[in-house]
C-alpha cells in the first residue's frame, strides 16, 4: 500500500487532537536509502540508521533553540512563532 502526501497530511490533521505534532520533516533521500545503501541489509539496520538521523536532527534543533539561533531565524522570516 502506498500512502500519498495528502493521506499523510490528513492522518496528521486527525492526530492533532490526540498528540502535538512538533515538527514534520520531509526526507525523501532518507527513505531512498532503504532502496540503495540498505537494500541488501536487514530492516533493523535501516531503522537504526533512521533513528540516528532523527536523533541528530532533534539535537540540532534543540541546540539552536538553546542558543537563540532558532528564535532569530524565526523572527527574520516569519511574523509568528512557527514552533
Amino acid at each position: 500500500m502506498c500512502i500519498g502526501r495528502s493521506d499523510i497530511a490528513q492522518r496528521a490533521k486527525e492526530r492533532r487532537d490526540i498528540e502535538r505534532i512538533d515538527t514534520a520533516v520531509d526526507l525523501p533521500d532518507l527513505a531512498l536509502e532503504r532502496h540503495t545503501s540498505y537494500r541488501d541489509r536487514p530492516l533493523a539496520d535501516f531503522v537504526a540508521f533512521v533513528e540516528m538521523v532523527v536523533a541528530a536532527i532533534n539535537k540540532a534543533l534543540a541546540d539552536i533553540k538553546a542558543d537563540g539561533t532558532y528564535q532569530k531565524i524565526n523572527a527574520k522570516y516569519f511574523p509568528f512563532d512557527i514552533y
